[in-house]
């Protein structure tokens, strides 16, 4: 199956996609609080993702839920000061260089997988959806959390 194709490929080349990634973030213009970031940090943290999308993927791993890391993250994040913009950012950035990763590296060979791989990709935008919303809402909640204890420092 076509998914399972794609599953291998991304998890047997994740440092190599992730090397690409890390060094785009590094110097792209929407990702400014990154480039202070080395390489070698953000190599893990995008093998890691590659992981997590491939057992979501993979229908016999049943991947975890991600909201309890990502909502986690996005609060970690916050804490960081890590704009959310580049936050965002980086991880669109990722997907973009799954993909290239992927269609560079001869993975349609027929024109039935074309279909196949849009599915495949819908289900790969749903990840990166849940993966930012949840990022954004933990972000956001922390700092509405600092915003409102600030608020008490002045109660009477």
């Amino acid at each position: 199956m076509i998914s399972e194709k794609f599953i291998k490929m991304i998890e047997d080349n994740a440092e190599e996609i992730t090397g690409y990634w890390a060094a785009d973030i590094k110097e792209n213009v929407t990702t400014p609080a990154f480039h202070r970031i080395s390489e070698e940090e953000c190599i893990p943290y995008g093998t890691s993702l590659i992981k997590e999308l491939g057992d979501w993927l993979d229908e016999g791993k049943k991947g975890q839920d991600i909201k309890d890391v990502y909502l986690a993250l996005g609060k970690k994040r916050a804490t960081e000061g890590i704009a959310l913009e580049d936050i965002v950012s980086a991880h669109l950035l990722l997907k973009r260089h799954i993909w290239l990763y992927v269609l560079s590296h001869g993975f349609l060979s027929t024109a039935f997988e074309i279909y196949q791989v849009l599915e495949l990709n819908n289900r790969v935008v749903l990840f990166f959806d849940r993966l930012i919303f949840w990022l954004v809402y933990g972000y956001e909640t922390e700092t509405t959390a600092k915003i409102e204890g600030m608020g008490r420092l002045f109660a009477e």
